[in-house]
């Protein structure tokens, strides 16, 4: 998830735009800090990871920066679940007007649309939302997933919908659309479904073979009929481990591994409330091997 950020211009820039006001820079971390500000620590890292010619780093500043101590450290997270803690401490911790740029990066608008047959007439909820859920069972790409996503719902027979400008049930056809797509785009992929042939109906994870495209055409996917296309910045797979209770892969454990289009790394950064003077000194004063994990 470090990694996706990093690769992700949009977000890596924002956060190294924030100034020593706003990260509460204290200097170089020790292992003896308890009192760590989140904004400054994923700053810090993500600050070492473009700048320190190392093989890896550690990530124990921003876990506890979190208020994590070694109970929760050692808890597995489901991805698209870490993505939110992630962000909800980053917005939790920043002024308004920081909280709005982070949240507008990966922040849509999509629409829930009901169309009477009868007559014509639209009924339409909008929501926002920070990321799409896709599904992936019965599906090869990322494409066929998101017409299954925009795809028309029939309302008829003991379901039909009642409409108000026709003052009875009818039947309806139910969509759901995208009004704005944020300048992020985030896909949570469903990559799980529930094996019922098991006397447990044990959750088994997906691991078919799913595409996904350079470039995606949200045209077709939109409330408006626009052209709109997206360019694939980097992939976070979740790799299942094998169980022990039976054949094929845990949806339970596993690790993350994530594939990125490298951007040009960036010199310059000044502005990051005085990280990189310090990067150099504060990586030789670790003792141990650095790793991200």
């Amino acid at each position: 998830l470090l990694q996706t950020c990093f690769m992700t211009p949009e977000i890596r820039e924002t956060i190294f735009s924030f100034g020593p006001a706003v990260v509460r820079y204290p200097g170089p971390w020790k292992a003896t800090d308890c009192d760590l500000y989140m904004p400054c620590e994923l700053q810090r890292l993500l600050a070492y990871m473009q700048a320190a010619d190392v093989d890896g780093l550690h990530t124990d500043a921003l876990t506890h920066s979190f208020g994590w101590g070694g109970d929760e450290t050692g808890v597995q997270h489901d991805l698209h679940e870490q993505m939110r803690i992630l962000f909800a401490n980053l917005e939790g911790h920043l002024p308004e007007h920081d909280k709005k740029r982070v949240k507008d990066i990966y922040t849509g608008t999509q629409v829930q649309e009901v169309k009477c047959l009868k007559c014509g007439n639209r009924s339409v909820r909008e929501e926002q939302f920070g990321d799409l859920n896709i599904t992936v069972d019965g599906f090869a790409s990322l494409d066929a997933s998101l017409n299954h996503f925009s795809a028309a719902e029939q309302l008829s027979g003991d379901n039909q919908y009642r409409c108000d400008k026709c003052e009875c049930l009818v039947d309806a056809q139910k969509r759901t659309l995208l009004r704005e797509l944020s300048p992020v785009m985030i896909f949570s992929l469903c990559r799980f479904r529930f094996n019922w042939e098991r006397d447990d109906g044990m959750r088994e994870k997906i691991t078919d073979r799913f595409t996904f495209p350079q470039e995606l055409d949200f045209a077709n996917h939109m409330e408006s009929p626009v052209n709109l296309c997206e360019h694939l910045s980097c992939v976070c797979v979740g790799a299942a481990a094998r169980r022990n209770t039976g054949p094929g892969p845990s949806a339970r454990c596993g690790h993350q591994v994530t594939g990125g289009q490298p951007a040009a790394r960036r010199t310059g950064l000044c502005s990051v409330g005085g990280l990189l003077k310090d990067a150099e000194s504060d990586l030789r004063s670790r003792s141990r091997p650095l790793c991200v994990k």
